[in-house]
């Protein structure tokens, strides 16, 4: 190989692997399979040379940032269907275009067809964070790591709720928020985190389908279990008729837990309206 042509491809390779997705999605799935091996090898070698420099402090940062991304890219590709359409690890992979075409028969939100390229990159980088696999010819499929979250209805609630962006967003409003003496999520959204869950329906679904899960009657050491016994708080010395409210109390399930282990005490669920309905029915 020419040295001019070595220098170049060293060159690619570097951009490849120190942030270069969109430049990955231009290359040949042959060239691309080649940095993908080149970038392993430099990273490895890289990273061996920082571990002994006392300029390598640093390296967190890009973690961070890598991790944020995927982070962003997890949230997105769970929102429209992608994630729940890879096949398990034992079969072969699929395309980021058959993925889109299996997720359109499951949800309106899937990407549309012309979002090949861009779902293929969001896949490849999340293949680099080892949560799916990617075949050298572009094709993805479950990990051991995706497998387990796909099964994993709290997770998958926690994911959906905790990355949403209307939940992310506000973060980077901090710095406004500390000048202006301002909560975050009010200077994004215009008013409070409830007044926003009232709104916006998705959202306030993905937020009780977590609050669900972390209260679960046969979860090991739920919220539920944990609420309701003594270890928390001695619920057998209040006196018969004693009402226990529970305020933001979701669908019910502490409340219900409560009275149903010290059935002296009565109960009054507080939360937002749509919630308190459920909660109501929940009760009944």
């Amino acid at each position: 190989m020419p040295r001019h042509t070595l220098i170049a491809f060293c060159s690619l390779v570097g951009t490849y692997a120190f942030g270069g997705l969109d430049l990955a999605a231009t290359l040949p799935p042959g060239v691309a399979v080649a940095a993908t091996a080149a970038a392993a090898a430099l990273g490895g070698v890289a990273a061996g040379r920082l571990a002994k420099s006392p300029e390598s402090d640093d390296r967190w940062l890009n973690d961070w940032t890598q991790k944020t991304r995927g982070a962003a890219a997890l949230w997105a590709l769970m929102d429209c269907g992608i994630v729940d359409a890879l096949p398990d690890r034992d079969c072969p992979g699929l395309s980021s275009a058959e993925l889109i075409a299996a997720a359109r028969e499951t949800t309106e939100r899937a990407p549309a067809a012309e979002a090949a390229d861009a779902v293929a990159r969001l896949l490849r980088h999340l293949a680099l964070l080892k949560f799916c696999d990617e075949s050298p010819t572009w094709r993805f499929r479950h990990s051991a790591r995706s497998q387990a979250f796909a099964s994993d209805d709290l997770a998958r609630s926690r994911a959906l709720s905790n990355l949403s962006p209307a939940l992310v967003r506000p973060w980077w409003r901090v710095s406004d928020a500390l000048q202006q003496s301002e909560a975050p999520f009010s200077l994004e959204h215009g008013g409070s985190a409830w007044d926003f869950m009232s709104e916006n329906e998705r959202d306030a679904q993905h937020f009780d389908n977590l609050m669900k899960g972390l209260s679960e009657k046969g979860a090991e050491r739920s919220l539920v279990a944990l609420g309701a016994s003594d270890a928390a708080f001695a619920w057998s010395e209040l006196p018969p008729g004693s009402r226990v409210v529970d305020v933001g109390g979701g669908e019910g399930h502490l409340l219900a837990q409560i009275l149903t282990n010290h059935p002296p005490l009565v109960g009054t669920c507080l939360d937002r309206p749509d919630v308190a309905a459920r909660a109501s029915a929940y009760l009944s």
